[in-house]
């Protein structure tokens, strides 16, 4: 993670070489001031407020209803890999997980769900993750029934499927509104603890990594 002094320096180096200010930088330090989870939603956040303050709820929606669908994703699998963090920092052993990474969200779901018992911080399942799998689901399943031969995790992404029929094909509703507010709780919310669901699990980690460190320094010194 790159400090303040890094971030001004490359400012600076930036503004030197005179490039116009929509010619980003990737990757590097800089890249990743932000998690993945973090900027996805604040492009959903844009989006939401852009379409808000003009009604044009319609024309972006599909955008718009991609950016919140990833952000829940990648939510669910770097939490994931910060329970496994956990459980390999005590000296256990994940649960064993698919082989071949997944956009199937009720499959990462159920693994998150196993790595959080294996770590032990079962209790801080949050009931907005499970609402929120259930409406991009019901998306994926394009309204229908949420059988393993409808779900299809590209419909927000390609106007047709790989049969060659269209992603959508019968209308449907979906608050929107409520999505953006149950992902904003489960990145940013407080919980009883007075720290959100994301950041629990990540204290969790870190707390079992320098348990383990402390033991192993302990043992080390024995």
């Amino acid at each position: 993670m790159a400090n303040n002094d890094d971030s001004q320096e490359q400012a600076q180096a930036d503004a030197g070489n005179n490039r116009d200010p929509a010619t980003i930088r990737v990757g590097g330090d800089a890249w990743h001031w932000n998690s993945y989870p973090d900027a996805y939603f604040q492009a959903s956040t844009q989006l939401f407020n852009a379409l808000q303050d003009r009604g044009d709820w319609n024309r972006l929606a599909k955008p718009l209803l991609f950016l919140q669908r990833h952000t829940l994703e990648i939510t669910i699998k770097e939490t994931l890999h910060i329970c496994e963090a956990a459980i390999v920092a005590r000296g256990g052993t994940p649960p064993v997980r698919k082989q071949n990474p997944s956009h199937d969200l009720r499959q990462t779901q159920k693994e998150l769900r196993d790595a959080m018992r294996a770590a032990g911080v079962e209790q801080d399942w949050p009931t907005d993750l499970d609402h929120l799998v259930d409406e991009f689901v019901k998306i994926d399943a394009a309204g229908g029934a949420s059988t393993d031969t409808k779900i299809n995790a590209s419909r927000l992404r390609y106007s047709t499927t790989q049969l060659g029929a269209p992603s959508f094909s019968s209308p449907f509703y979906v608050d929107i509104r409520d999505i953006q507010n149950r992902l904003w709780r489960l990145l940013f919310a407080t919980v009883e603890n007075g720290r959100s669901f994301v950041f629990t699990l990540q204290a969790e980690a870190t707390s079992a990594k320098f348990s383990a460190e402390c033991a192993e320094s302990n043992n080390d010194e024995q």
